[in-house]
């Protein structure tokens, strides 16, 4: 039981964190291009992981889907290309393209220890934490 609390603030902080940065790339993207931003603004590579994701969940009619739409498929990778690719939508919130992709790649390797139910050193949090606290301060 003390691993499993142990757990929790690292699991919430890369809960807030991705859905913070889905919400925004979405949004951003949806209000350049309209509902088939996906279609304009994802690169080949990308559609093709995702579609292929969509139709395997699809023959599990019985689970519920991961979201409403396409982004929720991503890898948490792709969240750096989508911003790299359309960087005239986002470059208002950030100081440089840099800036995110640097943050991104880290939290990455960090994600995924996270997310194959690996405990994080409190290092490794503080980490992080410290991201997570830039993101806010800068997205809002």
């Amino acid at each position: 039981m003390r691993a499993l609390i142990r757990a929790l603030p690292s699991y919430l902080a890369f809960f807030m964190l991705e859905n913070s940065a889905l919400g925004l790339i979405a949004d951003r993207l949806m209000e350049k291009d309209g509902a088939g931003w996906w279609e304009v603004c994802a690169t080949s590579p990308v559609k093709k992981k995702v579609k292929g994701r969509q139709e395997k969940e699809g023959k599990n009619r019985w689970h519920m889907q991961r979201g409403a739409s396409e982004i929720y498929y991503t890898d948490f990778g792709d969240l750096s290309s989508l911003l790299q690719n359309n960087w005239d939508e986002f470059e208002d919130l950030f100081p440089d393209v840099d800036w995110v992709l640097t943050r991104f790649r880290k939290l990455e390797a960090s994600r995924n220890i996270v997310a194959h139910n690996n405990l994080f050193k409190d290092r490794e949090l503080d980490r992080v934490k410290m991201y997570l606290s830039d993101w806010v301060k800068q997205v809002g």
